[in-house]
């Protein structure tokens, strides 16, 4: 808790405000809370002051502030106003909750949320959040390339080698997928087995190569505690001609090109340009489907 002048000055501390930013009381007093608020949070900060100032009501706002030692600490600021007829000089009277552990917490539930947790690639509602952020990107004139990944005949892994196994294999492919991919691409776990990667540019020749990569990779051993495996996988591109396309529809074009890769034999990809977007059903065979 403070005691502080209408500009901010501190009046009086309680120990709990001295102890939060490491300090004695009597070096707090006649100092302003800006004085030891994060250098990028205190235009904020006073922003919030003066309308505290202008509507005399109560307010909130979050705020980092600096302990002597320098650790950053995330707190919830709640300020009241006092009239001057009510004390005998107008003042504010703040208080100011460490909410730093309760955010982080707050992250990482945003974060189990958006990624999956076996990987730790993208989750499928972040895909497509991204990709359709993107898509409206691209009407104005952005290229961008879908990729569609769906491992060859990999229910045998499970069903011969076992659900450990099994995942042992995912969280390995996922980390080639990260290897052959340029930082700025997006890659995510869609379920099972099915992954995808957005390219937000580079266009036809870009997808070409990463695609390639890919299939070459996947085909190097897994080396697993239950012995090696050897696989491969199918994947479907789509590429973006600046054709108006919803995310949805470019995710179902790279599922059905990924589709004919199986078709073709498996251990290959098919790449398509968006101009066929507008023409063509995008349904999975079920012959594919269920073979894997």
């Amino acid at each position: 808790m403070a005691l502080c002048t209408v500009d901010g000055g501190l009046l009086e501390v309680n120990d709990a405000l001295a102890s939060l930013l490491g300090r004695e009381g009597a070096e707090l007093r006649g100092r302003s809370l800006l004085d030891f608020t994060l250098p990028a949070a205190v235009p904020a900060a006073q922003e919030v002051c003066e309308r505290l100032g202008d509507s005399r009501t109560l307010s909130r706002h979050e705020s980092v502030l600096v302990r002597v030692d320098g650790t950053e600490i995330l707190v919830l600021v709640t300020a009241s106003w006092v009239d001057e007829e009510l004390s005998g000089g107008a003042h504010l009277v703040m208080h100011i909750e460490d909410i730093t552990e309760r955010k982080t917490y707050e992250s990482e539930l945003v974060h189990q949320a958006l990624h999956d947790q076996l990987t730790g690639l993208a989750s499928r509602g972040l895909f497509m959040q991204r990709l359709s952020q993107v898509a409206a990107a691209g009407r104005r004139g952005q290229e961008l390339s879908v990729l569609y990944l769906d491992l060859d005949h990999f229910k045998q892994v499970n069903d011969l080698r076992g659900h450990a196994a099994g995942d042992g294999v995912l969280v390995a492919f996922a980390a080639r997928l990260r290897d052959n991919v340029r930082p700025a691409d997006t890659v995510a776990r869609l379920g099972g087995d099915e992954f995808a990667v957005l390219c937000e540019s580079g266009g036809a020749a870009n997808a070409r190569r990463i695609a390639e990569r890919l299939v070459r990779a996947t085909r190097e051993v897994f080396a697993l505690p239950v012995g090696d495996l050897w696989l491969s996988v199918s994947a479907g591109v789509i590429v973006s001609d600046r054709t108006p396309a919803s995310a949805e529809t470019m995710l179902a074009a790279a599922d059905a090109a990924m589709y004919r890769a199986k078709a073709a034999g498996r251990d290959r990809y098919v790449i398509d340009s968006a101009w066929m977007l507008n023409s063509r059903r995008f349904t999975a065979s079920p012959a594919a489907a269920d073979s894997g």
